[in-house]
């Protein structure tokens, strides 16, 4: 496959790739392209593990329904596992 690039455009991306220690642009490219195909990735993930509003406020719902604590609860490791040796 071969890719036209701009006069400037590829001799910058020259001289950043010998800078950054890569044997040719190709090589350049196809790590910043690995690079940021990894990162989408990342963010795709991520964002499966965002709250959706409707989710939010149906949380909110369930928790107004129970009773407030007005006593200390100990939500430690220690106050929840006690002796249990965990």
């Amino acid at each position: 496959m071969e890719i036209q690039l701009p006069s400037d455009i590829a001799s910058v991306a020259t001289t950043v790739a010998s800078n950054k220690g890569y044997d040719s642009v190709a090589d350049y490219i196809a790590a910043l392209v690995k690079r940021e195909s990894e990162q989408e990735l990342i963010e795709a993930k991520s964002s499966n593990y965002q709250q959706s509003p409707e989710w939010i406020a149906t949380l909110r719902q369930w928790s107004a329904g129970h009773p407030k604590t007005s006593h200390f609860v100990d939500t430690s490791r220690e106050g929840v596992y006690g002796d249990r040796g965990l």
